[in-house]
């Protein structure tokens, strides 16, 4: 397993019955299990600061992560120059003259990728915009109360040194340091000890140059201290056995849908099933979840149905279980394979595109949605037409800008 960076030297990155079961707790240094770890803040978690992206501190823990499981997972959502205000759930609503929360970027869009933890960096922009203390103790709270109610841990990361900050200032950050370490205790992560000065600058052997963001060296420093809280082993030792015992778990084609059936004993304690959905029988992305029941020592019936066969542009499908209890204990199902035959294909071109794009479909749609949305989410069109069988022009806005987009 990958240990502590030296940090007076650098990383240059350099059915039928089924029993469903996940792993035990293990020691440190064994716990070989991948996870999703989410990163929301702002220019410190993106990578600013460091000569080069491989040397910031987010990107560094993935490479750790992955040197324990290469299937580790870690999505980064920071942006720089983002507050605590822009990472609010999407329904919040902020006061007069504050930032609203940015859909792909927020706690909402943390929590929609599904992950076993989550990390959040928020220096010092809450500060330099005159943020009062409530407001920033206010925000945080309701991030990681919105993950709370999932059961997904945070670790919350403390302010860092920045230079040329009033003294009442210096004080709201001093006071923010204190509560975070207070509130979160041991999921508090301290980023300011070792590197700031006596009035809470930054030392100039971590000063990047700007006064605001830390080199590669404090970006190493930030490395070790979140390696030093030991993720990894507390999502394993998390993660318990839950067993689950399948009654029968089936999927077929029913006309332009498929119809996901399974049934429980009812003496587990499931109380959430998420279907997921693959291509390859490999890669399986959420694409919905029925409530379960838990423990109620009776048989109980479920159903899913799967509308958009199109989307998969494939021959073939396959489905499987995550069965999640209240304690975040889960385990997957068998993986059940449905064949689509040749019907199914749609195809957009060209690609790239320029000003049109040509939809083909295999079938008359006579009343389809079709979205157009960029990679954060954002979207550039929704619109409701008709599609013959064939070949569809649509325009496309050309003020649209240079990206990666998805029909």
């Amino acid at each position: 397993m990958a240990s502590y960076l030296p940090e007076n030297t650098m990383h240059k990155s350099y059915i039928l019955l089924l029993s469903l079961l996940l792993c035990t707790s293990v020691k440190s240094q064994s716990c070989t299990r991948a996870f999703r770890i989410v990163i929301l803040g702002s220019s410190t978690a993106y990578g600013t600061g460091a000569s080069v992206k491989s040397n910031a501190w987010a990107y560094l823990y993935e490479t750790y992560l992955k040197n324990i499981n290469p299937n580790y997972v870690v999505n980064d959502l920071a942006v720089g120059g983002y507050t605590t205000y822009e990472a609010q759930p999407s329904s919040f609503i902020p006061p007069v003259n504050r930032p609203k929360p940015v859909v792909g970027h927020n706690i909402t869009a943390a929590l929609f990728l599904r992950p076993d933890a989550i990390i959040v960096n928020f220096p010092t922009n809450d500060v330099e915009k005159g943020y009062s203390l409530k407001e920033q103790t206010d925000n945080f709270t309701r991030i990681t109360d919105s993950a709370a109610r999932l059961n997904i841990p945070v670790w919350v990361a403390t302010p860092q040194p920045r230079n040329g900050l009033a003294q009442y200032q210096l004080d709201r950050q001093d006071s923010l340091f204190n509560w975070i370490n207070s509130y979160y205790k041991g999921k508090a992560l301290d980023f300011r000890t070792g590197l700031a000065s006596a009035n809470d600058s930054i030392l100039a052997k971590y000063n990047s140059g700007d006064g605001i963001h830390l080199n590669d060296s404090g970006h190493l420093v930030l490395f070790n201290r979140v390696v030093a809280v030991n993720i990894p082993d507390s999502l394993c030792a998390r993660s318990r056995i839950l067993a689950v015992t399948l009654l029968y778990f089936n999927a077929q084609k029913n006309n332009d849908a498929i119809q996901i059936n399974w049934a429980s004993t009812g003496f587990d304690d499931a109380t959430s099933y998420v279907v997921q959905k693959s291509t390859d029988g490999i890669h399986f992305t959420g694409i919905g979840h029925v409530d379960g029941t838990g423990k109620t020592g009776t048989q109980q019936l479920y159903t899913f149905n799967d509308n958009h066969l199109l989307l998969a542009n494939s021959q073939q499908l396959y489905y499987r279980l995550e069965a999640i209890s209240n304690n975040r204990e889960f385990s997957y199902s068998a993986i059940v394979r449905v064949a689509l035959g040749d019907g199914f294909f749609f195809n957009v071109s060209p690609n790239p595109f320029t000003d049109i794009i040509r939809l083909t479909v295999p079938v008359n749609l006579p009343d389809a949605e079709i979205t157009m949305t960029d990679i954060t989410g954002k979207y550039i069109f929704k619109i409701h037409r008709a599609l013959i069988k064939g070949d569809n022009i649509l325009p496309v806005h050309s003020a649209t800008s240079k990206g990666l987009y998805m029909v």
